[in-house]
């Protein structure tokens, strides 16, 4: 079974917040990725956190505060922070109180659901952010490729910018690069982009990054040469 996907929100006042959305979507992804490694319970499709003020629950009393709610695989949870004092911190003590936050909540989830697997995943994934320091690049696709003779261990690492999305072809040999290129870029948020790579194959000195038939661009054709390579002579 596994975590299908992990969003938050963010609400001060009537409307979502989507600027904040964005600016932590890759930290909700850093976060699925780290609990698909463990978490082997219910499965569930959606799991949706709240981060909305005080303010918003005074507006909508039927809002279920600080309770979770899991309905046929929809894991809901509505939680309330301080934006006046989040919003001056900086961009950095921010992220470390939304994963702090984050945790909190699915903590609560699983001793709600009385989800061992989940309280198990929850606290892998904590530490194991903290360690990252909360780096969002992940790998969604790797493979072991056959190129010159030699294997290298391949790639594709998903960069979360301000704006975009970059993928990024990353070859290693021994845990060294040895050859990166950006292939693609997608709009910050758009969750399909985070899916659409499906399988790495190397022919030839040809690499194949495959994705979806019906959608142009794919296969994406990498031809790469020992000259590229940054090997140790």
């Amino acid at each position: 079974m596994t975590i299908n996907t992990l969003s938050f929100w963010f609400m001060q006042h009537e409307d979502r917040d989507q600027e904040l959305h964005l600016e932590f979507y890759g930290l909700s992804f850093l976060l699925l990725n780290l609990l698909k490694e463990k978490y082997e319970g219910k499965r569930i499709e959606f799991a949706n956190l709240h981060f909305y003020a005080q303010s918003v629950f005074d507006q909508h009393p039927k809002l279920i505060k600080e309770e979770p709610y899991f309905f046929r695989g929809h894991l809901l949870y509505y939680g309330v922070i301080d934006y006046e004092n989040f919003l001056p911190i900086p961009f950095k003590a921010r992220t470390a109180f939304i994963w702090e936050k984050a945790c909190e909540y699915l903590k609560y989830c699983g001793k709600h659901m009385k989800n061992k697997s989940l309280l198990e995943a929850v606290d892998y994934a904590y530490e194991k952010g903290k360690s990252l320091d909360y780096c969002t690049n992940s790998e969604v696709v790797t493979a072991d490729l056959l190129l010159f003779g030699m294997t290298f261990q391949a790639a594709i690492l998903i960069i979360f910018g301000s704006d975009v999305m970059r993928a990024k072809l990353v070859l290693k040999s021994s845990g060294k690069v040895v050859f990166e290129k950006d292939v693609d870029q997608g709009r910050r948020g758009a969750g399909l982009f985070l899916e659409i790579f499906s399988r790495i194959v190397a022919i030839g000195n040809v690499i194949h990054i495959e994705g979806p038939k019906n959608i142009e661009g794919f296969p994406k054709l990498v031809p790469i040469s020992k000259e590229d390579l940054d090997l140790i002579k």
